[in-house]
C-alpha cells in the first residue's frame, strides 16, 4: 500500500523559568509544575487534533497538522509563562530535530517566544 509523502510538525515546548524554580524549590514542587505545564499544553493542543507527550522536565512535545502551526504559535504569544520550537520534517526524527533546534536558537536568543524551522 503506498501512502502519499505529508511533512510531520512537532512542537518542542519549554516552561520559561523552570531551572530557577527547580533550584530555589523543592523536585516535588517543581514536579508539580512541570505536570501542571504539561495539562495546560494538552488542553491547549488536544482540541486542534494534537498529540502531547510529556518528555521529562519542563519539556513537553506535541504532535501537530500544519493547519494549526497558528494557532498554537497564538496561544504561545499569549501566555509569557512558555515558548515553543516547532519543527517540520519528512519524517518524525527530523520534525523533532529541527524542533528542538528551534527551541535550542530561542533560549540562546531569548529574543522569541516561537520559531519554526524546517530543514
Amino acid at each position: 500500500m503506498e501512502y502519499p509523502d505529508s511533512s510531520v510538525v512537532i512542537a518542542h515546548f519549554d516552561l520559561n523559568g523552570f531551572t530557577s524554580l527547580t533550584n530555589e524549590t523543592s523536585p516535588y514542587t517543581s514536579f508539580t509544575e512541570a505536570q501542571k505545564f504539561y495539562t495546560e499544553v494538552l488542553e491547549t493542543v488536544y482540541p486542534l487534533g494534537g498529540l502531547v507527550q510529556y518528555m521529562g522536565g519542563d519539556n513537553i512535545v506535541a504532535l501537530l497538522s500544519q493547519d494549526v502551526i497558528d494557532q498554537v504559535i497564538t496561544q504561545v504569544e499569549n501566555n509569557p509563562r512558555i515558548k515553543v520550537g516547532i519543527g517540520i520534517g519528512r519524517n518524525a526524527r527530523e520534525a523533532l530535530r529541527n524542533a528542538t533546534k528551534a527551541l535550542t536558537d530561542i533560549r540562546k536568543d531569548r529574543r522569541e517566544v516561537w520559531k519554526l524551522l524546517q530543514e
